[in-house]
């Protein structure tokens, strides 16, 4: 899997405002087309027509970018020491409960219930918990606030797809996901995408529909190609996105105009044969994602970076398994052991973008991982004897990683 990331400062908005690059010089003139996939006026409530859309052409060619846009992964290099952390045993419990890896906040099951964090208890059972039925692999988000549920229902002919979404409400109950009075969707070029400003996102095209959130829909903007295969949006609400383009796939951030395509765009090597997972949201406006990419039958694992500062892109060899990002924007990382469950290892990016391997509490093997928002701490729970016991660290332990 690839961990794919984009680094944004604090002062990041949308627009054509970032340092240009080398790309830009190397392009022509846009062609410019009408939107071939603008939604009506009234399908949604919000008037969305009127873009154009702009697909790059170049002098001579049809590549896009020439090679100095393009990404090339860096390995993901790991400090040979372990890292020592502080450890606090938060608890035990009398099951074999597994953290579930949302965003944030910590929810957890066993083979008979369901389990919540709690400060001072460690995990608490809650019988009376009751979760959405479709799968609770498919829960993004942060619990208990903002965690939601995609069903998808494909026709008969499987050209269609039908779109869906359920969310925990403040009393506890699981309700549809809307947008003003519609919650379902349906069409042939559909995607949904986490808002972490705040509940979904219908793609339609390249049409954005908030659900549970802002009530305005909204455009992607000019693109590098014409079909958005992804979407992405920070806390502060800048959007990210996936287009293909000539048998290849351009990230960027949301552009108003050609210049900006042309600053921004950076094209992802080896073609089409990209999966994009488990996201990281990191200060307000930066995201870090995990990636797959299928290469002759195998995957190569990926993180990429994405923000104010570009893209960058992270290659490594083990299976990554969660991804969490601390209140000051440490990347922690949990990946499977080349040796089965029980080599599972824990990585933590610092703030200077140097990973390091964490050294576990004693006689700790297998384990699952969660971060709590409330507090900055990273929990883990594992299997010990007969019971599972969960401990806490510092999610932002920057004295420690100074030293």
């Amino acid at each position: 899997m690839l961990m794919l990331g984009c680094d944004a400062g604090e002062g990041e908005g949308e627009g054509p405002s970032a340092a240009p690059s080398s790309a830009r010089a190397e392009l022509a003139e846009p062609d410019v087309e009408a939107e071939p996939d603008a939604e009506p006026a009234s399908e949604d409530g919000d008037d969305a027509g009127g873009e154009l859309v702009i697909e790059v052409s170049t002098t001579g060619d049809d590549d896009g970018p020439r090679s100095s846009s393009a990404l090339t992964p860096e390995s993901l290099v790991v400090d040979a020491e372990p890292l020592a952390l502080p450890w606090r045993e938060r608890g035990r419990v009398e099951a074999d409960v597994e953290l579930l890896p949302l965003a944030s906040g910590v929810l957890a099951r066993s083979e008979t219930s369901y389990f919540e964090g709690d400060s001072e208890r460690g995990l608490v059972e809650r019988p009376e918990l009751e979760l959405p039925a479709g799968g609770l692999d498919g829960l993004v988000g942060r619990w208990p606030g903002d965690v939601w549920l995609t069903t998808r229902t494909p026709s008969e002919a499987g050209d269609r797809v039908e779109l869906g979404f359920v969310h925990r409400s403040r009393k506890g109950e699981w309700v549809p996901g809307r947008h003003k009075y519609r919650d379902r969707w349906s069409g042939e070029d559909l995607g949904a995408a986490k808002s972490w400003r705040g509940g979904m996102l219908v793609r339609r095209g390249s049409t954005l529909i908030p659900v549970g959130g802002r009530k305005r829909t909204m455009k992607i903007g000019p693109r590098m190609g014409k079909r958005v295969v992804e979407v992405f949006e920070s806390r502060s609400g800048t959007v990210y996105s996936i287009s293909e383009r000539s048998g290849a796939y351009y990230a960027q951030r949301r552009c108003m105009d050609f210049p900006c395509v042309q600053d921004e765009a950076r094209r992802l090597p080896h073609g089409t044969q990209w999966r994009f997972g488990p996201q990281a949201p990191r200060h307000q406006h930066g995201l870090s994602i995990l990636a797959d990419l299928m290469l002759e039958g195998n995957t190569a694992h990926h993180i990429l970076h994405c923000g104010v500062h570009g893209w960058t892109l992270e290659s490594l060899v083990e299976r990554p398994l969660g991804l969490w990002a601390s209140e000051a924007g440490e990347l922690w990382l949990s990946v499977a052991g080349v040796d089965g469950p029980s080599s599972r290892q824990l990585w933590v990016r610092d703030g200077a973008e140097r990973w390091h391997a964490v050294a576990l509490p004693a006689e700790v093997e297998r384990f699952s991982v969660a971060y709590v928002e409330d507090g900055d701490e990273l929990w883990i729970a594992a299997r010990q004897g007969e019971h599972s016991v969960v401990y806490s660290t510092p999610a932002s332990p920057e004295v420690e990683l100074e030293g």
